[in-house]
């Protein structure tokens, strides 16, 4: 309870701090960002708590992160001082009621998902130990970077900033990591909440709301209990599947209705009545829902598993993954991406706060702001770019998603004013260039350090996601998306500009088609071309493109090509609605184009005309709803090539940005349907709304069920370690001695990825020779750094020549060797060779702990040879 209580106080007042910043940087916005003060203030401390480690200014330790905090109040304070401590003060007094509406809420939903995480706390299986092995070795590591926990003499490739703030959070409030995992959790569950409930909210309060006889904006207050739906859609409902859980477990629907459905599991019906509660003889039942789209080839009926979580999942599941660390702040960036499409709204140019100095500097004339005028001040400019940057740090693929939006909130903004010509693509990409090189450059030591396992683009082919399946997973949102769009524009006569956005989004898909195939085409020639070339690749190439016929299920080129193009035809249900979604998004924003014209012109030939407010938001859910659109076509057709081979991450990392921004747009356009509709359309739009929303609801309802039956208070307890405690007395003991032993590098027993191995590391927050195998091969991109450690450990344990054993330790600078139950289990340990040569630092019941002396490592202990 009492580390609860402190992690609340200290976001209570890092919102606080943050809020005057935010207040400055977002003026357009209803709330001023108050609902993402949070975050940002998070987002803040963690740049200032890494960047000064980073750098030796501050050590690592509670003094370090206390600083940074106390910077941040300062920064705060600063910022308060700049917009007026009187307006800020004003601000808090008008608003009063919904600043209790939203702390509360704040403190509400932290506590629900804490007692969530209390019933289920143990941080285990999944990626949960991976982890906390990065905040373990975070909270351990003298400076930054930090080192990696599983492989000794490096440091982290991966984007661990999430990571450091919650390790900073951690530190700063006293509690344990087990605890502070959970926590962090719960925190990210209500940062999220009340991120999205921001983002609608401030767009409500733009959109055009007819009050009495005219239009005006109300205040935004006024629309807190539309901007609920945020959260709902975000985190508090899950996709269809859950529904089908119930008619699986019930008995309903013929063998032949669940083979059409197609999904792994769930492929024939049960024999009998099982009951109203999902349940399945093996396996999680709660697991299938993050695997709805499957994967085949041409001549394989196994499954390729493709993961499609979604949040509720997500935080059910409760990895403390990039994709889930990042909720908050990729809406915080959505947010930014908003204030920007209301100044670039004004009519003003986009330019760069920096953009007039450097036109200078390289000898041109100051550009005449009559022209350009920028409406994007260089501190604004360089803040919103410490955001953007963060997002990639902290998640990598957000990064140039979330600039896009940006960018494309910037072009959009310009052509419903200026219409469509070359300068709307000059700005898309000198906005998106000038805030990708601003957010790289601030967290430019991260990159320097930073292995990938991407490898480029590889055609879909026969991986597609059918409709029915894309339904199960999107439908919840899909159905509010089209009923809105559709009550958006029934007032238009002219149907012309839907059937121009048909025309130019078939353009769109079927380039993106035919580029696939001439990708799939071009690589199945490689090997003829590079026979002739280059003969002495040949054998190489012809094997990695063997790797791909034999992963697509077909060994002939034209055959390939053209069943897969037939597959996709017979199967249209995926790409028709997609396509569909984005004729409707597309020809909306002809028509806004067009409003905004005649707009103009009767502004001019009436200074009292009533029209369309000048900043309505309306164009800027058509973005949401087209990128999210974006994110779920490109792998339709291509996918990141991984260590992986399939579409598994593309589909995972695209699909849960996608519902994040579906979920906006299905919570604004939900609005619109109510408010903008006759009687008759609201009733049947209301209908097929509230059904899909209980269908989405089952699957939360059945989780809380499953997750809180049987649970007695007396077990509740929110220490993830306190299962390992209760199960390995000894170890824990003997773990908790390595922890606070000198820093040294660790030997223990190597094992598989997703086991208990690693699990000294782990807990300690001391560096292992090699942790989990094939994740350091994901982080790294290959296996040259971990280059024989593991046959290496395995001869340590096994040998009976103390000069080989003492080779090996020289090799890694071995500093405690752990020989307890699972290393006795895993390797045929010869503990002799240390009893003889090495001190018993530590003993147990069932671990012995021995250190090498220092005399005995070789003398620049730094020196690796992988």
């Amino acid at each position: 309870m009492l580390s609860f209580i402190l992690w609340v106080i200290v976001m209570l007042l890092l919102g606080t701090a943050a809020f005057p910043i935010v207040y400055h940087l977002l003026p357009h916005l209803s709330d001023r960002g108050y609902g993402l003060a949070k975050p940002a203030g998070l987002l803040l401390f963690g740049f200032l708590y890494w960047i000064l480690v980073m750098f030796r200014v501050l050590p690592n330790n509670w003094a370090g992160v206390a600083t940074v905090f106390i910077l941040v109040v300062i920064l705060g304070s600063l910022a308060a001082w700049s917009s007026g401590w009187s307006n800020i003060k004003n601000w808090y007094s008008e608003n009063r009621w919904f600043i209790i509406l939203v702390e509360g809420a704040f403190v509400l939903l932290f506590a629900f998902l804490s007692f969530m995480r209390a019933a289920s706390p143990d941080i285990i299986g999944t990626e949960k130990p991976m982890e906390l092995a990065f905040i373990n070795s975070i909270l351990h590591s003298s400076n930054f970077p930090p080192a990696d926990p599983w492989l000794s003499g490096y440091a982290i490739s991966y984007y661990y900033f999430g990571y450091v703030i919650v390790a900073g959070l951690v530190r700063l409030t006293g509690v344990v990591s087990g605890v502070g995992f959970n926590l962090a959790i719960a925190l990210w569950f209500s940062m999220g909440a009340l991120g999205i409930f921001s983002v609608v909210l401030n767009i409500l309060a733009k959109l055009p709301v007819k009050d009495g006889d005219g239009k005006r904006e109300l205040k935004f207050t006024r629309f807190s209990g539309w901007a609920a739906l945020g959260p709902v859609f975000l985190i508090f409902l899950g996709n269809w599947e859950g529904v089908l859980e119930l008619m699986h477990s019930l008995g309903l629907g013929s063998d032949g209705f669940w083979k059409w459905i197609d999904i792994n599991e769930l492929s024939n019906t049960p024999a009998q009545f099982v009951g109203w509660l999902p349940s399945r003889p093996a396996g999680i039942w709660w697991w299938r829902a993050s695997r709805v789209i499957q994967d085949n080839n041409l001549i394989s009926n196994d499954y390729i598993e493709v993961i499609d979580e979604f949040p509720f999942f997500s935080l059910y599941l409760a990895d403390l993954h990039p994709h889930v660390l990042s909720i908050p702040f990729v809406l915080l960036a959505v947010s930014i991406a908003l204030e920007i499409f209301f100044r670039a709204s004004e009519g003003k140019r986009f330019r760069p706060g920096w953009y007039d100095a450097i036109a200078v500097w390289l000898g041109g004339a100051k550009p005449d702001l009559t022209e350009t005028e920028q409406f994007l001040p260089a501190g604004d400019f360089w803040t919103f770019a410490l955001v953007f940057g963060g997002l990639a740090f902290m998640n990598i693929w957000d990064f140039p998603i979330y600039v896009g939006l940006t960018c494309m909130g910037i072009a959009l903004a310009r052509y419903l004013s200026h219409g469509w010509n070359r300068d709307r693509v000059v700005e898309f990409f000198e906005s998106g260039v000038a805030f990708g090189l601003a957010g790289v450059l601030f967290y430019l030591p991260f990159y320097v350090g930073f292995s990938s396992q991407a490898g480029g683009l590889l055609p879909g082919l026969v991986f597609f996601s059918p409709g029915k399946h894309l339904w199960i997973m999107f439908g919840v949102l899909w159905l509010p998306i089209f009923a809105g769009l559709m009550a958006s524009f029934q007032d238009q006569s002219e149907r012309s500009p839907f059937w121009t956005g048909l025309g130019r989004a078939s353009v769109l898909v079927g380039s993106l088609w035919a580029a696939m195939l001439l990708l799939g085409l071009l690589i199945t020639v490689v090997p003829d071309l590079v026979s002739l070339i280059r003969p002495q690749f040949a054998a190489e190439i012809s094997g990695l493109v063997g790797q791909f016929y034999s992963l697509q299920g077909s060994s002939d080129r034209f055959d390939l090509l053209i069943n897969t193009t037939g597959l996709r035809l017979l199967s249209p249900g995926g790409w028709l609605t997609l396509l569909a979604l984005l004729a409707m998004v597309w020809g909306g924003a002809i028509i806004l184009r067009r409003h905004n014209v005649a707009s103009r012109i009767e502004k001019e030939t009436d200074i009292h005309a009533q029209s369309m407010l000048p900043q309505s938001t309306l164009p800027f859910v058509l973005a949401l709803t087209a990128v999210a659109a974006g994110l779920v076509i490109f792998p339709e057709f291509f996918y990141l090539r991984d260590q992986f081979g399939t579409r598994m991450n593309t589909i995972f990392k695209f699909y849960y940005q996608a519902w994040i921004l579906w979920s906006i747009a299905a919570s604004v356009f939900m609005f619109i349907v109510f408010n903008r509709t006759n009687s008759l359309s609201k009733a049947v739009a209301g209908i097929l709304i509230t059904l899909s929303m209980a269908a989405g609801f089952l699957y939360p309802i059945y989780g809380f069920i499953d997750r809180f039956t049987g649970i007695r208070l007396s077990q509740l307890t929110l220490d993830g370690n306190a299962y390992f405690t209760r199960a390995y007395p000894d170890e824990t003991d003997a773990i908790e001695y390595i922890h606070q032993a000198p820093k040294g590098t660790v030997a223990e027993a190597v094992g598989g990825s997703y086991t208990g191995y690693a699990r000294v590391a782990t807990f300690s927050g001391q560096s292992n020779v090699i942790g989990w195998p094939g994740h350091e091969s994901q982080w790294r991109g290959g296996a040259e750094e971990m280059g024989s450690r593991e046959p290496d450990i395995r001869q340590l344990y096994q040998t009976n020549n103390w000069n080989e054993a003492l080779e090996i330790i020289r090799k890694y600078t071995i500093r405690y060797i752990y020989v307890g139950s699972l290393e006795m289990n895993t390797y045929r340990v010869n503990s002799q060779k240390f009893l003889e040569n090495l001190p018993v630092a530590y003993k147990n019941n069932t671990v012995v702990i021995y250190e090498v002396p220092d005399q005995l490592l070789i003398p620049d202990t730094q020196k690796m040879v992988p």
